[in-house]
């Protein structure tokens, strides 16, 4: 079986259009296959980070594509000429992007609905669960490496569609963008269609339904009817810089090798590291502001902010676009402006003059020079440290999670494990030992419940996680 997520006002307008084109086209485009292509403009952006641009256009990949329908071209060219798609931009060779396409005027906004496939060759390309040849290879992989954090994906798992639905629906008008992602993950929750793969050559982190699904949806899902939740680790990217420029301090191979840092550079990268002239006193600063404080907040004293109508901004460049006009963006706090500008310093270009970026560098040159030292070798900092997030935290901290406490329902999106509520604590717990264990160093774990207040969680998971203890 295999569901798609269609424009409500579209399926009559492509069923009739479908059949006056097949009368002057020998051979004739098959109904399933093309609402399957307009279908790709809601499935794929949930595989990306979300934005509120309810207008952002989608790259469809020709080789996708004709490994559908090799008659893909044609298919595009009909949902074109009929208005059911729009072009907007070409293929280009020099920057080898796809072409972007966007949903029609006419049914932009329009109330989506599940479609069932029907055509049987159609239905050959996905596998039974919904997935295509693609999708379940890279699932194996994970199957194979890290079993212990996708086996939960099974039966057990499951969410409150009602109620769901009512939710999302109340961003129709509010957020189409939004609505649509929403609507898109649950009906995927809906079948049970769950996917997860392993990115080895970026992040090395699991990106699975759980990492995509929304905070919209997450308070409606639970585990054997107990709600989930999760356990991260605050400010994590800083935390395992921090592990690791004391390593490198200290001039430890040995320590740096445990930390995973061997995974992702090379010995010639790592001598040039330990042959760097840091500060003592400035890694000692930046090791006491993670540990003992709030970075994002003890940053906001040393970065200038700028507001309007009280709220902090910045001005950026429109969804990454260098060289359009700079838009201003707003954020709730002081302390998510400080969080998206420690990002861009680690993930960054090690050149930009922002005035943000400089003055995070001022305070900590350690840093600057440490990144510096890895651009110059071909290094991006955010592999090296998602990296050795991952081998931490999945590798080592969520396979002995996983052997010591055989039944505990483990997922994980990024620096976080994600079980159900009743068992948050017990989690905590042993990250706290075991992360410590690694780096030397006790980080901070935050507990979130996604279904209900967090009272209730402590006062139901303490009781819960001094039995498990205890047993």
């Amino acid at each position: 079986m295999k569901k798609i997520l269609i424009p409500k006002l579209l399926i009559s307008d492509l069923e009739e259009a479908i059949v006056e084109y097949n009368g002057e086209i020998y051979g004739g485009l098959k109904i399933d296959v093309a609402f399957y292509f307009v279908s790709l403009l809601f499935s794929i952006p949930t595989y990306y980070r979300e934005t509120n641009n309810v207008t952002e256009s989608v790259r469809l990949s020709s080789k996708r594509l004709k490994s559908v329908n090799y008659k893909y071209s044609e298919y595009l060219q009909f949902l074109m000429k009929y208005g059911f798609i729009e072009k907007i931009n070409n293929y280009s060779t020099n920057n080898k992007t796809c072409n972007s396409y966007v949903i029609g005027d006419l049914y932009s906004g329009s109330e989506l609905i599940a479609y069932e496939i029907t055509d049987k060759f159609l239905l050959r390309r996905f596998h039974r669960n919904g997935h295509s040849e693609a999708q379940f290879e890279k699932m194996e992989h994970v199957l194979e490496i890290r079993p212990y954090l996708v086996a939960s994906f099974n039966d057990n798992l499951s969410i409150n569609t009602v109620a769901a639905k009512e939710e999302v629906f109340l961003y129709l008008e509010d957020n189409y963008y939004k609505y649509q992602s929403a609507s898109q993950l649950l009906l995927e929750w809906e079948n049970k269609e769950w996917s997860y793969s392993v990115k080895p050559k970026s992040d090395n982190r699991i990106h699975s339904t759980m990492t995509r699904t929304n905070k919209i949806l997450r308070k409606h899902i639970s585990y054997n009817g107990i709600s989930l939740g999760e356990v991260d680790i605050k400010t994590s990217q800083p935390f395992f810089l921090m592990a690791i420029l004391n390593g490198v301090l200290r001039g430890d191979k040995s320590y740096l090798r445990d930390l995973g840092v061997m995974n992702v550079l090379e010995e010639e990268v790592l001598c040039n590291l330990l042959n760097l002239d840091l500060c003592a006193d400035n890694i000692a600063l930046f090791t006491d502001v993670i540990l003992n404080g709030d970075l994002y907040k003890e940053l906001v004293d040393c970065i200038p902010v700028v507001y309007e109508d009280n709220k902090p901004f910045r001005m950026v460049w429109p969804n990454g676009q260098y060289g359009v006009p700079k838009i201003p963006k707003f954020y709730d706090n002081e302390r998510d402006l400080m969080k998206e500008i420690v990002l861009e310093v680690l993930n960054g270009s090690v050149k930009s003059r922002k005035t943000e970026v400089v003055a995070f560098k001022k305070l900590f040159p350690c840093i600057d020079m440490f990144l510096n030292c890895l651009s110059d070798n071909g290094v991006k900092v955010f592999n090296l440290l998602s990296n050795i997030e991952a081998y931490c935290l999945l590798d080592i901290t969520g396979e002995y999670i996983a052997n010591k406490h055989e039944g505990i329902p483990l997922f994980s999106i990024h620096d976080s494990l994600v079980s159900t509520e009743n068992y948050l604590l017990t989690i905590k717990s042993e990250m706290e030992i075991v992360l410590e264990d690694i780096t030397g160093y006790k980080p901070n774990l935050k507990v979130e419940c996604w279904g209900r207040s967090h009272s209730l969680l402590q006062n139901e998971s303490l009781i819960s996680h001094q039995k498990y203890i205890s047993s």
